[in-house]
């Protein structure tokens, strides 16, 4: 009676997991009733890029920011010129450059791409915000003077935005003077 009942709970715990159980052999004989997920799907990766996965379906180009190193000719006089690095500003590759009243302009996927500054805010006493925009994109300067001497070095972000995709953040120094 004892073996008979504790079949009888097994059959019943086998059957609850999609299982069968042989009673003549005592063994295992079925595979879960229901078939388990895809294992050939490569698993998520952390996008440190913030572009779009490759796998996504999304046939929207990542966005670059590139380096250049010519000052547009719109640039004349005041400016501000910002790079990623030091040693880029060393080697004079910016990433972003403006005249300080109503225009800059940046690298983007190896295109010059021009922007019209909509604000400039002073925040604080040395620290500056300045919101741009075109067609494509939108781009906001945050950045604080952090020297004395003219032109003055400036330490701050760079946040450019794919309008209705991507945005990338970027730390960037350089200067800004006349």
């Amino acid at each position: 009676m004892k073996k008979t009942l504790i079949l009888g709970l097994i059959t019943i715990v086998f059957s609850i997991t999609g299982c069968t159980f042989n009673v003549s052999t005592g063994t295992n004989t079925a595979t879960p009733a229901t078939t388990p997920a895809n294992t050939t799907a490569s698993p998520a990766t952390e996008n440190k890029t913030n572009s779009a996965p490759a796998n996504s379906g999304s046939t929207e180009a990542a966005v670059s920011i590139d380096t250049f190193s010519d000052f547009p000719e719109e640039v004349d006089g005041c400016s501000c010129y910002l790079s990623t690095s030091d040693g880029d500003f060393k080697a004079k590759k910016y990433v972003y450059i403006d005249n300080r009243t109503d225009f800059a302009q940046m690298k983007i996927n190896g295109a010059l791409v021009k922007f019209k500054q909509l604000e400039e805010k002073e925040v604080s006493k040395n620290r500056w915000v300045k919101k741009f925009d075109n067609k494509d994109y939108e781009l906001e300067v945050d950045i604080t003077q952090s020297g004395t001497i003219g032109p003055f070095p400036h330490k701050g972000t760079l946040k450019l935005t794919k309008k209705g995709g991507q945005t990338i953040t970027k730390e960037v120094n350089g200067e800004c003077g006349c």
